[in-house]
């Protein structure tokens, strides 16, 4: 490794002496150029020589400085923008043009856009130094599904505010968009702003490259500085729970078994009975009561708490590919959320791992969480006998001939 660290440096060396020697060869045919009265030409040459002296110093100047200035994060690692582009090539025209002409004037005029560029580097540099960044994300976290989180900012410095700021986020080193970009016009030295800030992760897991990075081109625009911050800690997010055909379908015939019913407090009627001694006024029907003479009170009936074993296989079947495997995931997750929902009691069982779901507990999540971090294992075994067994590729039941 050091060897090819080495062959590399040496080939930059050679690219960056070829470079200079061509610059130098330019400035030398300029001012022949100038010698021989062709002005255009010469001022042509000896902006291209320029242009030739400033790439190899911006590319080389990072590499070769001492390592405790680059700790410093100096303007080598802006971005430069379309406006500070053309404001570079003015730049350089203006310095021809004084060149060519001695005027005090047209030196002046340079000196001014030469401190523009520079305090455009350093103002959009200090306005990101001293931010602190908190992010508060929802407590459960679902793929695909739109959410919103907090995002504060704290100017730390004492005296210098920070101004026209963007906030944004990204998952992984392309920076897949996952927050909507937040702009913050000023903050106020010791002083903190908060924004709510659309949040959407494409994809199920436990995530570890979340990142913020905040960038501002404040006050010109000419270059834009950015830093990246990431989050202290994963984040977990679910499996999408949104219904689909295969689930809606699973529910409906696993609710159209066995519609037990004892009393409760719905809206359906179970029967007239007479009234007892602690029943309700509430309940009373009074058109049976005025009928009979005696006091006679509604009965209504509820739906019972049916209890569904559900598993999930995680050997895909043979020729289901990444895609099928991560459907069966969405599919067995929207039919448990569903069947909670109804006031099922789940079992689940993923592996070795089983969780015991009543109604309207906060087991869900257990479920959901070994679900958000399952990968396809060929050499697990194949799990017990249950009600639902969902597997990538299709799915095996006990009382159902349904696939997924």
């Amino acid at each position: 490794m050091p060897a090819v660290r080495k062959a590399r440096a040496r080939r930059r060396l050679g690219a960056a002496a070829a470079v200079l020697t061509a610059a130098a060869a330019l400035a030398a045919l300029s001012q022949r150029l100038y010698a021989d009265g062709m002005s255009g030409p010469g001022l042509a040459a000896a902006l291209l020589a320029l242009t030739l002296c400033v790439w190899v110093l911006f590319l080389s100047a990072p590499r070769v400085m001492p390592r405790r200035l680059r700790v410093l994060r100096l303007p080598w690692g802006t971005r430069v923008t379309g406006q500070g582009a053309a404001f570079v090539g003015l730049t350089l025209l203006v310095a021809g043009a004084a060149l060519y002409s001695g005027n005090n004037l047209v030196y002046l005029v340079l000196s001014a856009m030469l401190a523009a560029m520079v305090v455009s580097g350093l103002v959009s540099r200090l306005g990101l130094a001293g931010l602190q960044l908190r992010v508060a994300l929802p407590d459960h976290l679902f793929a695909r599904r739109e959410d919103t989180a907090q995002i504060t900012i704290r100017n730390l410095k004492r005296w210098l505010p920070s101004f026209s700021i963007f906030i944004g986020g990204g998952l992984g080193p392309e920076r897949e968009p996952l927050f909507d970009e937040v702009y913050c016009a000023a903050l106020e030295p010791a002083k903190e702003a908060r924004a709510i800030a659309g949040v959407r992760f494409p994809r199920r897991g436990r995530h570890s490259a979340v990142g913020l990075w905040l960038h501002s081109g404040f006050p010109f625009h000419f270059v834009e500085r950015q830093t990246r911050l990431a989050l202290g800690s994963d984040v977990l997010v679910y499996p999408s729970v949104e219904p689909s055909e295969d689930s809606e379908r699973i529910v409906r015939e696993l609710a159209s078994r066995r519609p037990g019913r004892e009393i409760g407090d719905s809206h359906d009627l179970r029967r007239l009975r007479p009234a007892q001694r602690d029943d309700s006024a509430r309940l009373l029907d009074w058109k049976a009561s005025a009928r009979t003479g005696d006091l006679w009170v509604r009965e209504y009936s509820r739906q019972d708490h049916r209890r569904v074993s559900t598993a999930f296989d995680t050997r895909p079947l043979s020729g289901s590919s990444d895609a099928d495997f991560e459907k069966a995931i969405d599919t067995c997750a929207a039919v448990v959320w569903s069947l909670h929902g109804l006031g099922a009691e789940i079992d689940f069982r993923l592996n070795d791992n089983k969780v015991h779901c009543p109604p309207a507990s906060s087991g869900i999540y257990e479920v959901l969480t070994l679900l958000a971090v399952a990968e396809p294992d060929l050499q697990a075994a194949p799990p017990e006998e249950a009600d639902l067994v969902f597997r990538a590729g299709g799915q095996v039941t006990s009382d159902t001939a349904a696939s997924v």
